[in-house]
């Protein structure tokens, strides 16, 4: 199986296919301020309260001054979030990085918004399939609890919903917060995604390099010039194509008489 990486032609993108390597955003790096939102209750205990203040190491004097914000709202700041965040050090969406792919490489609306509107071009990855589980298959460890020979990235499946997961309890074991990270609301479930998610205090970086053999498809965008992609293609022939790494080019095209694309092999 192929996901696809649409991307413009720039500096970022052209770095990414000379060394190999694929960047991991922060959620809050997104362009929907909705993606990983969580729904997540933080009424508690007065006790539950101060023990997890305590976990996330606040100091006396904080817990003091959260208590007070606390006790305003019966100990239930779900409503007051902004009050609430403003006294923790860790912000989940600062601590999962997630790198978004795509099962189809001709949609007309992803060309636009991602490839600088059908300029740039479309990446395709060939990824591992082990019993319906899909990995992607990286050159160097990108999780610290599997074993060292283990190089491979889970992948998820997004699923599209008008709501959010059901919410979920601060205090509760056991809470499904990992929902909030594959579920997108259907407006965007024209992008058919894929993700990978990795924790960033696993190796405190968010650059990772991929096998050179699973890039196999590079897709040019109807609108790309000539010489952005040459300039790919002089990439691609050096570091790969030179190096015994099968990858083929495609040429998107408008079909005749529709509103779809055709992609020709060249």
């Amino acid at each position: 199986m192929k996901l696809y990486k649409y991307k413009p032609i720039n500096n970022f993108t052209l770095k990414m296919l000379e060394d190999s390597e694929l960047y991991f955003p922060f959620p809050k790096e997104f362009n929907d301020p909705f993606d990983c939102s969580s729904n997540i209750s933080y009424a508690g205990k007065k006790e539950q309260h101060i023990e997890f203040m305590k976990s996330d190491g606040k100091s006396e004097n904080e817990i003091n001054k959260y208590l007070n914000i606390l006790e305003e709202c019966d100990y239930d700041p779900t409503d007051k979030i902004d009050k609430y965040k403003s006294f923790q050090t860790n912000d989940y969406l600062d601590t999962q990085m997630v790198y978004s792919l795509s099962s189809v490489s001709d949609n007309t609306l992803m060309w636009s918004h991602y490839t600088n509107s059908h300029q740039g071009i479309c990446i395709g990855f060939e990824v591992k399939e082990v019993v319906d589980i899909l990995f992607f298959e990286f050159d160097e460890q990108v999780n610290k609890i599997a074993p060292p020979e283990d190089k491979l990235g889970l992948i998820w499946k997004v699923t599209y919903n008008n709501d959010m997961p059901a919410a979920v309890s601060r205090f509760e074991p056991n809470q499904d917060y990992f929902s909030f990270f594959i579920t997108k609301h259907t407006n965007w479930s024209y992008e058919n995604e894929y993700r990978m998610i990795l924790l960033y205090e696993d190796y405190q970086k968010k650059i990772y390099k991929f096998r050179k053999d699973i890039l196999k498809e590079v897709v040019f965008g109807m609108r790309i010039s000539e010489e952005n992609k040459k300039l790919v293609k002089e990439i691609i022939d050096k570091k790969y194509i030179s190096m015994g790494f099968d990858v083929d080019y495609y040429q998107a095209r408008p079909r005749k008489g529709t509103y779809l694309l055709d992609l020709i092999k060249e």
